[in-house]
């Protein structure tokens, strides 16, 4: 049997069956081959999807694993955190679209990560950002929500995330909401 055939065997294996042990042979086959980078394996281990924690046998720090990966997958985990937010936002301030538009702008930034899109993002997180002093003492979550916006297209994730927990989003929920985003695309 041809490489090709083994690797076509196991993801047919793997799609009948969605069994984890499977998808983990075939993610195996796929980082032998050189067509997954085992880093990319990691951290969808770090974030705790089964098939690569059996491929990986690694669980490492989630944050730590997607800096190895650097600015693009610390910024997919940054807007999967701000998205959680944006609706503790836009429920004290619905007629202010700026948040929204700089999470958009971010998302943007991580599936085209060139220059120009990085300044968009940048410069609307940090447009955001700056009216956080303007806010009533009393809209503690509103402001974690602007926090987020205004750390996505620097890649500081760890603070997006902490200033989501701030606003009420609970960890487990932050964890999978990233996972969900990334793990797809960390695989593909």
């Amino acid at each position: 049997m041809s490489h090709d055939e083994r690797l076509r065997r196991l993801e047919r294996a793997f799609r009948a069956s969605g069994a984890a042990e499977d998808e983990a042979e075939w993610l195996r086959e796929r980082v032998r081959r050189g067509e997954l980078d085992p880093a990319r394996l990691d951290a969808a281990a770090a974030l705790g999807h089964p098939a690569a924690l059996l491929a990986s046998g690694r669980g490492d720090e989630p944050l730590r694993a997607l800096e190895r990966l650097g600015p693009t997958a610390l910024g997919r985990a940054a807007v999967a955190a701000a998205e959680l937010v944006l609706p503790v936002w836009e429920g004290a301030f619905a007629r202010d679209p700026r948040p929204r538009l700089a999470v958009a702008a971010a998302r943007a930034w991580t599936l085209c990560p060139c220059t120009p899109h990085l300044q968009e993002a940048r410069a609307l997180g940090l447009q955001v950002y700056a009216t956080v002093g303007d806010l009533p003492e009393a809209s503690h979550a509103a402001r974690a929500a602007m926090h987020c916006g205004a750390l996505l297209g620097t890649e500081r994730v760890g603070e997006a995330v902490a200033s989501a927990e701030l606003a009420g989003v609970s960890r487990a929920a932050l964890h999978d909401a990233i996972r969900a985003a990334l793990v797809p695309w960390l695989l593909s």
